[in-house]
């Protein structure tokens, strides 16, 4: 089964709960940022955006979750015994990865199974001057 995960980062500092934390879904403890409308809403782009580029694969889910991304991912992953995980490594602002740190990096820190980043090429980095 694959299953296509999509936490949006939000802009609360204190979303985060522990991995091991079980927060029911509808609980008034789950995070308020995402009403079931966004959700909707998100689950919709995501089968715009890649259900033509899974052909012919049937075996998917979309699923939309609200708090911190990091904890967010490690915890569904855990639940659903997912055997890997791949990423995006897209680059948050640098104000934010040194507030919040980076979300591929504490998952790859942090999950029970191995984690694949794929880096996006439109934001390679370049040495400065003539080094290569």
């Amino acid at each position: 089964m694959l299953h296509i995960l999509h936490v949006p980062h939000t802009s609360c500092a204190c979303c985060t709960h522990g991995v091991d934390e079980r927060v029911p879904e509808g609980h008034p403890g789950e995070e308020v940022f995402l009403d079931e409308e966004f959700k909707r809403r998100a689950r919709e782009a995501l089968k715009e955006a890649y259900e033509k580029k899974l052909g012919d694969f049937d075996n998917y889910q979309f699923i939309v979750k609200s708090g911190s991304p990091d904890v967010e991912i490690i915890r569904y992953a855990k639940e659903n015994a997912v055997d890997m995980i791949v990423m995006g490594a897209l680059g948050k602002a640098e104000q934010d990865r040194m507030v919040h740190g980076s979300t591929v990096a504490n998952v790859s820190k942090y999950a029970h199974c191995h984690v694949m980043a794929i880096r996006n090429p439109a934001k390679q980095f370049t040495l400065p001057g003539n080094m290569y």
